[in-house]
C-alpha cells in the first residue's frame, strides 16, 4: 500500500480445485502512538457461499419468467391453432379423397401439430437451460422440458 492510503478494500475471486472462491479483502495500516507504520490488519470475508445463493436467486427468477412466458405465449398460440385445426378438419371432409388440395390440408394438419408439440413443451419447463444463438443465447426448449433423470 501507498503511504498516502490507510484503508484499502477489494474483492478478488480464487480459483481453486474445488471451483472459485470470491472474497472480499479490507486491509488497514496500523500505526504506533508516534503515527509510524507499525502494521497491516487484513480482515478476508469469504463471500463464496453468498455468490451461490445469488446465483441460485437469479437463475430461479429466469426460470419463473421463462415459465411465465411460456404460459403466456402458448395460451396464445393454442387458441388460433385450434381454430386452424378445426377448420382444416372441416375441410378434409368436406373434400373429396382424391381431392388435390386434400394433401395441402394434410400438410396444414401435421404442420399445427407439430406446433401443439412445440406449446406442450414450453407448457412443460421445470429447468433453466439455453443454447447459443446467433451472438446470444435462448432458451433450450427440448432440454428445459424434460424431466429430470431419476438416478
Amino acid at each position: 500500500m501507498r503511504s498516502n492510503i490507510s484503508d484499502y478494500t477489494l474483492e478478488k475471486t480464487l480459483v481453486t480445485k474445488k471451483g472459485p472462491k470470491f472474497f472480499h479483502i479490507k486491509i488497514k495500516k496500523m500505526l504506533d502512538v508516534s503515527e509510524k507504520y507499525h502494521g497491516m490488519l487484513i480482515i478476508l470475508n469469504d463471500l463464496t457461499e453468498i455468490k451461490k445463493a445469488e446465483e441460485e436467486k437469479l437463475h430461479k427468477e429466469k426460470l419463473v419468467g421463462a415459465l411465465e412466458m411460456a404460459g403466456a405465449v402458448c395460451h396464445e398460440i393454442n387458441q388460433p391453432l385450434q381454430v386452424i385445426l378445426g377448420q382444416t378438419e372441416i375441410l378434409k371432409i368436406e373434400s373429396e379423397y382424391h381431392n388435390p388440395l386434400r394433401k395441402n390440408l394434410e400438410i396444414i394438419a401435421a404442420q399445427i401439430a407439430k406446433m401443439a408439440k412445440i406449446t406442450r413443451k414450453l407448457m412443460n419447463i421445470t429447468k433453466y437451460e439455453t443454447k447459443p444463438y446467433l451472438e446470444g443465447k435462448i432458451i433450450d426448449i427440448d432440454k428445459s422440458s424434460q424431466k429430470p433423470d431419476n438416478k
